[in-house]
């Protein structure tokens, strides 16, 4: 059976390799966390500012936010091949009072967006990522962002899309 300094040794081959092969990624951070192989294994190759070419540090913060879209989009399958959700269920029951009301005062119809615009990026909601946004973020990167703060930016930031005609990739999205 191969050791715990020898598969760390695999994944750190591994991992220089990929950055090798990919000239425009700037940089790579791979956590590994097995318990049961008593492995919890951190590494980063590459850079973390492109102007300054400050060194990736494998315990810096980083934004992971559309890693997470495959893990809530299988959660909401789930649900609905369970029946407790319908993909084209609207999302206005599902809201609370607040974030619906702060949508609708806004203009949106939460009864015309389902739980597949949302999954689709159909929605029509403006996103709450912008330029100003990830200025903010490079900014103060220990910034812990409130659900409610990005609800009320993507209000405050755009008006309504119409529902299902135009696909915009956005995080709030998912992160209703």
């Amino acid at each position: 059976m191969i050791g715990s300094a020898q598969l760390q040794a695999v994944f750190k081959n591994k991992v220089d390799s990929i950055y090798e092969r990919n000239k425009d990624a700037i940089g790579i951070i791979v956590h590994v966390e097995a318990p049961k192989q008593n492995i919890s294994w951190s590494y980063a190759t590459g850079i973390a500012d492109s102007k300054t070419n400050k060194p990736l540090n494998s315990q810096q913060p980083v934004l992971i936010a559309s890693n997470t879209k495959p893990y809530v989009a299988a959660a909401i399958l789930r649900l609905v091949e369970k029946g407790s959700l319908s993909i084209d269920q609207p999302i206005k029951n599902l809201l609370s009072e607040r974030t619906r009301q702060l949508f609708e005062k806004d203009g949106y119809l939460l009864d015309a967006i389902t739980i597949k615009h949302l999954l689709s990026h159909t929605s029509g909601i403006q996103d709450y990522v912008d330029e100003d946004y990830f200025k903010f973020v490079n900014q103060h990167p220990t910034y812990k962002w409130k659900k409610e703060e990005q609800i009320e930016r993507s209000i405050e930031i755009g008006d309504p899309e119409p529902v299902g005609e135009k696909f915009s990739y956005g995080d709030i999205n998912y992160l209703l």
